[in-house]
């Protein structure tokens, strides 16, 4: 691998850390899906648009979302997670 494949590798990384720590954030139970407004656990930032997406309807339109965003952040892990205590029932 040559110095300048290895320092591009880099810019990349360094780069796209940028951009999570530029767009991440937490999403929560107010977030909700711009397709049917289920509550949303993936973020796609699509020409400097903030999308957000139930895990149904970002996995469908996945394959067509990928090459146009430039940032996503996918918290599906937390489906089905218990809430904490201190949550009023």
């Amino acid at each position: 691998m040559s110095a300048a494949t290895i320092t591009e590798s880099i810019e990349a990384e360094v780069s796209a850390s940028e951009i999570e720590s530029e767009h991440f954030r937490e999403l929560t139970a107010s977030d909700r899906c711009h397709a049917c407004g289920a509550q949303a656990y993936v973020i796609s930032i699509v020409n400097g648009a903030d999308l957000q997406y139930c895990n149904h309807h970002f996995r469908k339109y996945e394959d067509k979302l990928r090459p146009l965003s430039e940032y996503i952040s996918d918290q599906s892990h937390k489906i089905n997670i218990k809430p904490s205590q201190s949550t009023p029932d």
